[in-house]
């Protein structure tokens, strides 16, 4: 799930993933391809890990994830 955030968020949150992939060794050319590398490498971490990579792998109760997106986009606002 994570991944797809970063992916998602790249346009808001392109510096901090920037220094992220920076911090993981990835950095690529310019703001938004490092920003990709990051999530990119996450996705990796999250499969070399075994950890869940949809939210149907996880225990998240259906009914709440409206309440979580409603969230999200606040704190996006």
């Amino acid at each position: 799930v994570l991944p797809e955030a970063m992916r998602f968020l790249a346009g808001r949150t392109g510096a901090a993933q920037a220094r992220l992939a920076e911090a993981l060794g990835v950095a690529g050319p310019d703001e938004a391809q490092s920003a990709a590398a990051a999530a990119d490498a996450v996705a990796k971490l999250v499969a070399d890990l075994g950890l869940p990579a949809r939210l149907s792998e996880t225990s998240a109760i259906r009914e709440e994830l409206p309440l979580v997106a409603a969230a999200i986009h606040e704190e996006l606002r």
